[in-house]
């Protein structure tokens, strides 16, 4: 499953792809941003409902 041009070699087994990287970064930021509302942080959840309330006041 190695692409053209990987990095992986038998020196550097765990050398990533940009495209594996970047998947992996998309696939960090959702799995942070579903698990944010349920975190036990004091004002985790000031902190989101205040986010919110500025993104739905940029919306038109």
């Amino acid at each position: 499953m190695s692409a053209v041009g990987s990095p992986r070699t038998p020196e550097r087994p765990m050398a990533f792809t940009a495209a594996e990287l970047s998947r992996g970064a998309v696939w960090a930021c959702r799995l942070f941003a579903v698990a944010l509302p349920f975190l036990r942080v004091p004002g985790v959840r000031g902190v989101t409902r205040d986010l919110l309330d500025q993104i739905a006041d940029v919306r038109p």
